[in-house]
Parts: C-alpha cells; structure tokens; sequence
C-alpha cells in the first residue's frame, strides 16, 4: 500500500457549471474524513471554495486540464493555494465508475499519495499571448478557405486562371480577376493589360480566362473578395498586437530569430507556447521534445521494439515547429538543409520534416536556456552526408549495374 504524503488535499471535478470537490483529511491514527461539497463556477462561488479550502488548511487542490472550465478556477486560487492541473489522460478511473463526485474523490486520493504529475501551466501573460497566436492561426485557416472558395467559383464558370497564374491572388492573378468582375474588357484585353507579368503568352491567357462568368457568380466573387479584405486587415492588426504582447520577452524572442526558419511570429508562437524558461522541463531537452510530441515514442514489449511513432503531445506548437522546418530545409547553406536532404530520399517529405522540426525544438532549447544566439556550425554538412551515405550508394550502384564489380584478381 502507497503511504499518503498529503495529510490534507482536495480534488476538484470543474464543469461549465458546476465543481464537485472533495477534501481529504487525515486525523489521528490515520483515519480519512471525507467532506464533498458542490459549487457553481460563479466567481462569486469560487472564491466562496477558495475561503473554505484555506480555512480548512488544505495542503494542495487538484483538477484535469479538460477543456478551458479549469482556467478561471486556477486563476482563483492559484497563490494562495497550492494549485496543481493534471493531464485528464493520465487520471482515468477504474470504468464503470463514472460520476462528478467520485471524479473528484479519485483525483484527491492520487494527490494524497503523490500519484500525480503536474502539467506545465504557463503564466496569465504568456496564455494570454498564447489565445492571441492560437487565434491568428485560426483567422488564417478561414482566409485560406476563402481563397479555395474563390477558385472554386472561378473553376465552375469555367476560367481556368489557376493554369496560367502561380498564384491566383498574386498582383497579376488579382488585377485580372478585378478585369473579370468589372466585366468592361474582352478576355483578349484582359490578357494584353494584365497578364503582362505572368509567363504564358497572350492568346494563352485569353482562352484561360474565357468563361461563363454571370452576375450571380460576379456577387458570390465579390463578396468573397470583400471578406478576403477584412479577413487580411484583421491578420494585420492580430500581428500588431502579437509583437505588442511579446515586449516583455524581447530578449528571449530576438535570440529565436537567429534560428534559420524562425520568423518574428513563429518566435512569438513558439514562446507562448513553451515559455522563456526551461525550468518546467527540469532543464532536459528530451522532456520538451516528449511534452510536445516531436520525438520517436517508446513502445516496447518482452524485449521487442514495436512501432516508434510519434507521441501525441502539444498540437499548436507541433504545427508551429513544421512550419518552420518547411522554412529551415530551403536556407541554403544551413545544418538544416543537410540534414534534411539526408532523410529525405529513406524517409521521405513528412518524416524528414518532422524530425526535422524536432533537432530545431533541441537548438530553441539550447538557445532559451543559455540566453546565447544561434551560430551555424563550421561544418562541411555536404561532405559528412556524403561520408555517411557514400557506402550505400555505393552498393546501390553496383547493384543496378551503374558501375562494374571489381573482378577478383586470379
């Protein structure tokens, strides 16, 4: 049996509307008092268990980090009380036992006997900045499903200016589309006063953008243009405020940017999502890489390695790290670029991005905990890779006939 370390704890099962908790408290001859009590999620009723709890002299207070109903809880009582927020995964109860009370019961008992790991809980300015990051990505999520809207409507009236165009909302793309709705040009003018710029010829762009555009298509186009405008002004504003925000941070977050790859927005994201300290990684590299599920798993049985794949871990700034490989692997020159053609044919574009992105969340590591700037290794990577690879290519060559056995000397 697990010997208790916490003489008085609380659980706490937060929902929209209401908390169950239930505190534990260990008397004489280790005898367990149970008090559950039921509070709306009112700030009014919050405090009302902050006060209770402290006067109850509560050693510690505990609830799963499902959805966002734990936030304002957490910033109550966080400071006076010894808050700690639980991954919900790693709190599961025995199933068939499925009720608010005995959620919290279950989570106060772990507390009790120190069963429970807490999860890294960033301060308010940093979570403020991170619903600011975590919002921007969604506003471009939408701008780029309008964009596909408006490709759309262009491809069911026939003009095929994505066959021309690289890039459909490009200056060229969008002077001819603004020709298209303004419907006073033949295809032919269009072609000739705005498809200057682009590399087909004339008459190819002509028939391109030669289609049945009506006015009901003209309205949807508009509109979507419009809203592509709004869409675009609110991305600006949103970077604005972003670069606001990461003020107090401006040491750590100009030293991100001398990592290839990593822009002043992708610094902002990766520092709302990680922080500027690495303390809560118990200064380990591999505990970051794990807590965000960028490094191979650990799964092995009897001796047996199974399957290596990717942990699931935090998916706003797995998303932010590929992004930035994306960006890493095309700097010419770099580590990155090496390293990445290395992987690329064996493993192709995904693994190879992905490991990628997890040596760049190593350096970002480095880089925060040291307060030192990124430098790219004296390094010839062009000729370690050949060095490492040049053995089996060597073979693959011999064995596809592109260069001759050596015959055995007689």
């Amino acid at each position: 049996m697990i010997s208790p370390i916490l003489k008085r704890c609380c659980g706490l099962d937060a929902h929209k509307d209401s908390i169950a908790a239930t505190l534990l408290k260990e008397g004489r001859q280790g005898k367990i008092t149970k008090t559950v009590k039921e509070f709306s999620t009112f700030k009014e009723d919050v405090i009302k268990m902050k006060k209770w709890l402290i006067k109850e002299k509560c050693e510690a207070v505990c609830m799963e980090s499902t959805g966002v109903f734990w936030s304002p809880v957490y910033d109550i009582l966080h400071g006076e009380l010894d808050v700690r927020i639980v991954n919900a995964r790693s709190v599961k109860n025995v199933p068939g036992r499925k009720t608010d009370v005995l959620d919290s019961e279950w989570l106060a008992e772990l507390l009790r006997c120190g069963l429970l790991k807490s999860s890294f809980i960033p301060s308010k300015e940093l979570r403020n900045l991170r619903m600011k990051t975590r919002y921007r990505v969604a506003i471009l999520k939408q701008y780029q499903a309008e964009k596909n809207r408006v490709t759309k409507v262009l491809e069911v009236a026939g003009i095929k200016l994505g066959n021309v165009a690289s890039d459909i909302f490009g200056q060229s793309g969008l002077l001819i589309l603004n020709d298209l709705l303004e419907g006073s040009k033949s295809a032919l003018e269009i072609a000739q006063s705005s498809g200057k710029r682009l590399r087909a010829d004339t008459v190819h762009i002509a028939k391109a953008i030669d289609g049945d555009l009506d006015n009901d298509k003209k309205f949807l186009l508009n509109e979507m243009k419009k809203h592509l405008e709004w869409l675009a002004r609110k991305l600006m504003k949103l970077n604005d405020e972003i670069l606001f925000s990461i003020e107090p941070y401006k040491e750590e977050w100009k030293l991100m940017q001398t990592i290839p790859g990593i822009d002043v927005i992708s610094a902002s994201s990766v520092i709302a999502e990680i922080g500027c300290t690495m303390e809560q990684f118990d200064n380990n590299a591999d505990h970051l890489s794990s807590w965000a599920g960028v490094c191979p798993g650990n799964n092995e049985s009897a001796g047996k390695r199974k399957s290596p794949k990717t942990r699931k871990g935090s998916k706003q700034l797995r998303r932010v790290l590929c992004e930035i490989a994306n960006a890493a692997c095309k700097c010419k020159g770099t580590q990155f670029e090496y390293f990445y053609k290395s992987l690329l044919i064996r493993r192709r574009h995904k693994r190879a991005i992905m490991a990628l992105a997890h040596k760049i969340l190593r350096i970002t590591f480095s880089v925060l905990k040291n307060k030192k700037p990124y430098y790219e290794p004296n390094v010839n990577h062009e000729m370690l890779t050949t060095k490492r690879n040049s053995q089996r290519w060597m073979r693959a060559l011999k064995k596809y006939g592109y260069i001759a056995p050596k015959e055995d000397n007689l």
